[in-house]
């Protein structure tokens, strides 16, 4: 029995199984000894990625490229590609902050080369442009990042693509490139979700170019959403009044100065935004040419006018040294002689002042309202004070002065 152990032992089947399973047990130790080391570089990778990140984000350059660096060394052969994409990514924006775009542009360029439709790369692409000044790549690469391919579902691939053609926006407003920006941002705003912080944005954004009527939409479009959005309030308010409707920008100013103040904001206006409010009211108080008025009420409005706008030319002749003629004091009950159809140059403020002098024995309310026909003569002799005055003392100080020169230009861009 012995002797049959030993033999079976020794047999040339029983070595082999042996040696097999040997062999089996070492390549299992090997296989989980490879396993673990890959495992752990992708571990330590992730570890120096976060690092990194977080070093970037607080502004540490150049300790953010050295971790990003390590990050990557960890990440060859044990990341897959698409996460070392990644891993690229964020070294290259370490090498921008350190001011070695060139390297940077190399890494994005190969990752580039490789995935030439991937948005995020494009976008990259185009902020490097940005910061060396290449206009041209710049606006190729932020066409490509918009129409590029990104990864996410269908709401934050469009909320990416958004937020791209915002920052092309941005670059595009920052050279003065109006008309591109608008383009831009009439096709974001036509395809808006319902949030009334983007209208917001999107028509602060076109108020920027100009676009004052495109804005005012959005801005409604926000209060339509949330009719208490303090931000949309505001907003409207200011486009309706560089759009000249200051009814409207009475209203929506007026309603934002009544809510509470933002948080880190003293009033619930800011001083542009108070003080286009006091314009606008005054206005409509000033105004001779607002439909529904009375006669009295007219004749009271252009006397009140009248004497604000000779209140203000005097003080600039003053503040000029210039002399003014005298006012000829005229009879009782007799009018004074009605403005000549003359336009004196704003610059010429004696005569400007002299004009304005013919109409003093006309600016009583009692004789505009016998002869409204005076009324209009009179207003048209404010306009040409608060011309002048604007031309040789700047622009106006106090509100009711802007008032009147906002409606002095507003019927002039109405003449012929």
């Amino acid at each position: 029995m012995a002797a049959l152990r030993r033999d079976w032992l020794h047999a040339p089947e029983t070595i082999l199984l042996v040696t097999l399973a040997v062999l089996a047990g070492a390549f299992a130790t090997t296989a989980l000894a490879a396993r673990a080391y890959h495992n752990r570089r992708r571990v330590l990778a992730e570890s120096w990625l976060q690092q990194g990140s977080a070093d970037l984000r607080d502004g540490h350059s150049a300790a953010a490229l050295s971790d990003l660096q390590t990050a990557l060394i960890y990440a060859r052969q044990d990341v897959p590609d698409d996460q070392q994409q990644a891993y690229s990514l964020d070294l290259a924006q370490a090498l921008v902050a350190n001011h070695r775009p060139d390297e940077a542009h190399a890494y994005l360029i190969d990752l580039w080369e490789r995935a030439p439709d991937s948005a995020k790369l494009n976008l990259e692409l185009a902020r490097l442009a940005v910061n060396t000044g290449d206009d041209s790549a710049a606006k190729r690469y932020y066409a490509n990042a918009i129409y590029g391919i990104w990864d996410g579902n269908a709401q934050q691939i469009q909320q990416k693509q958004r937020d791209t053609q915002l920052e092309f926006c941005r670059y595009l407003i920052g050279r003065g490139e109006r008309t591109a920006a608008n383009s831009v941002l009439v096709a974001v705003a036509g395809s808006l979700p319902p949030d009334p912080a983007l209208h917001t944005q999107v028509g602060g954004m076109l108020a920027e170019v100009g676009a004052n009527a495109q804005a005012l939409a959005q801005f409604q479009e926000a209060l339509a959403l949330d009719r208490r959005n303090h931000a949309a309030l505001v907003s409207a308010g200011l486009a309706s009044f560089a759009l000249g409707d200051d009814r409207a920008a009475v209203r929506y100013l007026g309603q934002a100065s009544r809510e509470r103040p933002q948080p880190g904001q003293a009033e619930a206006l800011d001083p542009a935004a108070a003080r286009d409010l006091a314009v606008a009211t005054a206005v409509l108080a000033l105004d001779t040419s607002q439909a529904g008025l009375t006669t009295p009420e007219r004749a009271m409005r252009s006397v009140q006018s009248y004497q604000l706008a000779k209140a203000r030319l005097e003080g600039c002749a003053n503040k000029l040294g210039v002399s003014l003629p005298k006012p000829v004091a005229a009879t009782a009950g007799s009018p004074g002689a009605p403005a000549t159809n003359a336009n004196p140059a704003p610059d010429d403020v004696p005569a400007v002042y002299t004009q304005a002098l013919k109409m003093q024995g006309s600016a009583r309310e009692a004789d505009l309202t016998r002869d409204p026909r005076l009324i209009d003569s009179l207003v048209k002799v404010v306009g040409q004070m608060e011309f002048a005055a604007s031309a040789n003392c700047g622009p106006p100080v106090e509100v009711e002065d802007e008032a009147l020169l906002r409606i002095a230009q507003r019927a002039a861009a109405a003449q012929p």
